[in-house]
């Protein structure tokens, strides 16, 4: 079920770039020169596909309405609750943006406990608190956390696509996935109700909106997987029919395994481990992305699966053709 609702929701729509990427260039090549040998075209690659996301309102929660006059009860000053729910009611407390917002209702929620606590706050103000407490808790992921992660322009920005993983991305993914790590934790500290231990989201906003990795990783896996099944379907039909074996001419096997050796081995498969490793290292950190209770999930198993196919009947393609070929005569 997961997986339907990772490739229904996760849109994914044609995407013509203006100028073409050096990632599907290389597929390219390795396909104008596997056709060259096998002297047929391949034809043209297919367009890369940008990862999209459902529309922001189709995927805001609201929440719950709380309305129990707290305000009006001045026992909350001796708590520290007071200042938090006046600061929230000001002109930018009401405008405040999804990671803000979340990490109120944490505050919240740290503050509240301890005023239930409190023996010197009133008894039906305690019950109020602890109506609304319960309330937010309740809500911490479903919604609050929920519209962090579909809502905001940080993670949208994180998790949509529309151009691949490149060299420097692989260089500069630390801070990404320790942000990636923190959301993470945070998810695992709400199920187990340790709010007192959940941190600031705050300040991870900045680096998840300017170094997106999840979603250029899901685009970068979706289309190369689009790529070489594109090739291996080719592969397929003609690989059957290249002239080879003991006693015959090796030439088109022995052009054959050249272009494998200097487009395949030595670009594509260099890209695709590193795609590899990235993946790895993000899918450590990323639960919060196949929760149930969210409105959209995002299956990244789903996409490297399919990646991981593709390669592999690639490389048994290729080693059918070697099987039957023999070894090269030099």
């Amino acid at each position: 079920m997961k997986i339907w609702r990772a490739i229904v929701t996760l849109t994914v729509i044609s995407f013509l770039l203006g100028c073409e990427s050096e990632q599907k260039a290389m597929y390219e090549r390795y396909s104008t020169r596997l056709g060259n040998v096998l002297d047929i075209s391949l034809g043209d690659m297919p367009d890369t596909e940008a990862v999209t996301l459902e529309d922001t309102r189709d995927l805001l929660r609201s929440p719950t309405a709380i309305t129990i006059g707290l305000l009006d009860s001045y026992s909350l000053r001796k708590c520290g609750l007071f200042q938090l729910i006046a600061d929230k009611n000001s002109i930018l407390g009401k405008v405040a943006d999804p990671f803000r917002e979340f990490d109120y209702q944490v505050q919240f929620i740290q503050q509240a406990q301890r005023c239930i606590e409190d023996e010197s706050i009133d008894i039906d103000v305690a019950q109020a608190l602890q109506s609304a407490l319960a309330t937010k808790q309740n809500e911490l992921i479903d919604v609050y956390f929920s519209n962090v992660l579909w809502t905001s322009q940080a993670m949208r920005t994180q998790l949509s696509a529309s151009d691949w993983l490149t060299e420097a991305d692989f260089h500069h993914s630390a801070a990404t996935i320790t942000a990636l790590k923190h959301f993470n934790t945070t998810l695992a500290d709400t199920h187990h109700q340790r709010w007192n231990a959940i941190k600031p989201i705050q300040p991870e906003q900045e680096t998840l909106e300017k170094q997106p990795i999840v979603g250029p990783l899901i685009f970068s896996l979706h289309n190369s997987t689009v790529m070489l099944n594109h090739i291996n379907r080719h592969l397929q039909q003609h690989f059957p029919h290249v002239s080879c074996g003991e006693n015959r001419d090796n030439t088109q096997f022995r052009y054959l395994t050249n272009v494998l050796n200097q487009q395949y081995i030595n670009v594509i498969q260099i890209y695709s481990a590193e795609l590899n490793q990235v993946f790895y290292q993000v899918s450590l950190h990323i639960d919060f992305l196949t929760e149930d209770v969210m409105p959209q999930v995002i299956d990244l198993v789903h996409y490297h699966q399919k990646f991981h196919e593709a390669n592999l009947q690639h490389v048994q393609l290729w080693q059918s053709l070697s099987k039957r070929c023999g070894a090269l005569t030099q």
